[in-house]
């Protein structure tokens, strides 16, 4: 994982060992839209057949996304097989901060912390999260001449636009000569469903 992806890819423990890359994707599909996801397989003790590790990573678009599936997954069980699956799910980038790796928070640090996040916003990442649900639409193969301005204002014609994520191509593949270029599609929520 890179630096710029971590804080938008969510680590997830817990994994049942035979779930494969797609069930995670629409497990996760729901929060937001999911760029990529990987289930961590290896070899179990003198077999040659790779099973899953119990663990995977998903990134999701926006880091927005990805703190959203941390606080809503976390902790959540599901069941296979007759058994029970707890998930741990954590920012990936978080889960490197600080000399701390690999110690657990305790309850009251991450009551603290979704306390200070709730004051931070105020409510506003909680709309815009419940609008993604119904009122997030994807928009491809945009022409890599439009800018974000044009796409905006076209948008603009269906209703008000509370969000919108242009992703764009990192400057070092692009070329020193040009300017960042997007990827050719973008997400807009809308305040009301059309």
């Amino acid at each position: 994982m890179n630096g710029s992806n971590d804080a938008n890819t969510v680590f997830v423990r817990g994994l049942p060992t035979d779930v494969v890359r797609v069930e995670l994707e629409e497990l996760f599909s729901g929060i937001g839209p999911v760029k990529k996801c990987s289930v961590i397989r290896g070899t179990a003790s003198g077999d040659s057949n790779k099973v899953g590790l119990g663990f995977g990573f998903v990134r999701f678009t926006t880091p927005s996304d990805a703190r959203i599936a941390a606080k809503e997954m976390n902790g959540i069980v599901t069941e296979r097989g007759g058994r029970k699956w707890k998930l741990m799910v954590e920012v990936a980038d978080e889960s490197k901060k600080g000399g701390d790796k690999g110690r657990k928070r305790t309850r009251e640090e991450k009551k603290k912390e979704d306390s200070d996040d709730d004051v931070e916003k105020g409510g506003e990442e909680e709309e815009i999260r419940s609008l993604k649900k119904t009122n997030r639409v994807i928009i491809r193969n945009l022409s890599f001449y439009a800018k974000e301005s044009h796409v905006r204002s076209t948008l603009g014609s269906f209703g008000e636009i509370v969000e919108f994520t242009l992703p764009t191509v990192s400057g070092d593949s692009v070329g020193a000569k040009r300017k960042q270029q997007h990827r050719g599609f973008c997400f807009a929520t809308f305040k009301t469903q059309a």
